[in-house]
């Protein structure tokens, strides 16, 4: 493991993490790390060193920090990307903003509570999806996922998101509880194509939408 701005190396990736500063960059070599890794330092960015998912191993990321990149990895549980929820009162949060998932292999999806001005694009979900769960925030795209045996779930809200060339494989969208006043643009200009050339039986994607 290689942290970008020193010359240290480290046992595991939630050490790299947990010694890194803001603007960091963490370099992952390839192996498998059976760990879920909590990244709560705003501004870092956890990369795979080879960029080959295929490679490099993590059981579960837990980001709860602004700024944040994920790329990379395969991952074995899910990805959770997640803001801070006030018992304080209904609606009372700290959302988290400007995170980037990309280019990983997940095997158990990704969740976004409470978090916004972020994307999600080339993931490969295998038998699970991606959700996004938010109140008041704004602005999240799902772009050119492969979604196998899974969904897109958005519930309540966000505000400006954007599906655009995700290609789901024996899997639906869901929206739900999304009010008038939200803006949701949904794309697919590659899934027609996508499905035609794959071989097997496939169910197309179907839209699903529940209390608009």
């Amino acid at each position: 493991m290689d942290d970008s701005n020193s010359d240290a190396a480290f046992i595991s990736i939630q050490e790299a993490v947990n010694s890194s500063s803001s603007g960091d960059v963490i370099l992952v070599s390839p192996g498998f790390y059976n760990e879920s890794v909590d990244i709560g330092i705003q501004n870092v960015s956890v990369l795979s060193k080879s960029e080959n998912p295929e490679d490099t191993t993590v059981r579960a990321f837990n980001v709860s920090a602004n700024g944040i990149t994920v790329s990379g990895f395969s991952i074995h549980e899910s990805l959770n990307l997640r803001g801070y929820m006030s018992p304080a009162g209904y609606n009372s949060c700290c959302p988290i903003e400007n995170c980037t998932v990309k280019n990983n292999i997940l095997r158990l999806g990704i969740y976004a509570d409470e978090c916004y001005n972020s994307t999600l694009g080339k993931n490969v979900v295998l038998n699970s999806g991606i959700g996004i769960h938010s109140f008041a925030v704004a602005n999240f795209t799902i772009s050119d996922n492969l979604i196998v045996k899974g969904d897109i779930d958005v519930y309540q809200g966000p505000d400006h998101c954007v599906l655009l060339n995700n290609t789901l494989l024996n899997g639906s969208i869901g929206l739900t509880e999304c009010g008038y006043h939200k803006s949701l643009v949904i794309i697919f200009q590659t899934i027609k194509k996508v499905l035609e050339l794959a071989s097997g039986n496939l169910i197309p994607m179907r839209l699903k939408i529940i209390r608009l």
